[in-house]
């Protein structure tokens, strides 16, 4: 069965057992099969960008501050923290600071140590990433299962 919220939203993200987004007013509206960790119960207030893990749930508002909310493991140095953007994962969470460094918490150890640079974007798996470097360059880490840290060369 499809369940479809009602009003309009400005953002989405999808984990794998819930989905949050921001509705039109910046409020916040979570839904779903799973909220064991409680990670389909997002807190009050407005934001601008939103990022759904497995256990987990984060929102940056417009004084770009991150409000994380579910398995508090998986994010417990990034929330309230001040960023640029907020990533969440498998059971990790990563920012990119205000400065365009990376940081991460979560009970993955394969995310402890991100790269080293400024970064622009980025985008999380279930156990790796990879980010945009500000020089357009790709750098990726976390497990290399099946190739998944080694972007091609230029």
């Amino acid at each position: 069965m499809t369940h479809s919220p009602s009003g309009l939203f400005q953002d989405v993200s999808v984990g794998p057992s819930h989905v949050c987004a921001i509705r039109a007013d910046g409020t916040l509206a979570c839904w779903g099969e799973r909220n064991a960790y409680g990670q389909a119960s997002p807190p009050p207030g407005r934001f601008v960008q939103i990022s759904s893990g497995a256990l987990m749930s984060c929102a940056r508002n417009a004084d770009n501050r991150v409000a994380c909310w579910g398995a508090k493991e998986s994010f417990r140095s990034i929330h309230n923290r001040q960023a640029h953007s907020v990533h969440a994962g498998w059971k990790h969470t990563c920012v990119i600071e205000l400065d365009g460094t990376l940081s991460c918490a979560g009970t993955d150890d394969d995310f402890s140590h991100p790269p080293p640079g400024r970064f622009v974007q980025m985008d999380m798996g279930v156990g790796h990433a990879c980010a945009l470097r500000a020089d357009g360059t790709v750098a990726c880490w976390g497990r290399d299962e099946h190739g998944e840290t080694k972007p091609p060369g230029g």
